[in-house]
């Protein structure tokens, strides 16, 4: 009758220490699920800005792109009329036009200067 007492009370320590482990690993466990529901919800949150920074510069690469095109297109003009100016200026002899016509030469030299140092102004100006 001893031996059951003794085998009932190591019975009954061995399933209550077995429980109290069970009990403190769940509890380990609820613990870790927690901590991984959070990390989940940030990296969750992050994803999300990430994915928003990501299309703004896509935006913002789109915005660049355009403004390349179009500065490029102007840079085209602008060669063109380089070349117009250039074929002009090979086609007279603005040595002996400004000697023979100085007063006319001297007006529209000034008159192309002030309209290029006006373009110039408008196109450096910081005031748009």
């Amino acid at each position: 009758m001893v031996d059951r007492i003794y085998f009932t009370v190591i019975f009954l320590l061995i399933f209550g220490a077995s429980g109290y482990f069970i009990y403190e690993r769940i509890q380990a466990l609820r613990e870790n699920v927690q901590i991984l529901k959070t990390n989940a919800e940030v990296m969750s949150n992050s994803l999300e800005e990430s994915n928003a920074t990501i299309f703004q510069m896509q935006k913002n690469a789109e915005a660049v792109e355009q403004k390349i095109s179009e500065l490029n297109d102007g840079l085209r003009e602008a060669e063109t009329y380089k070349d117009e100016i250039t074929e002009k200026l090979q086609k007279h002899n603005l040595t002996r036009l400004s000697a023979a016509k100085p007063g006319l030469i001297e007006k529209r030299v000034n008159e192309a200067t002030s309209k290029i140092f006006k373009e110039l102004e408008d196109i450096t100006s910081t005031n748009n």
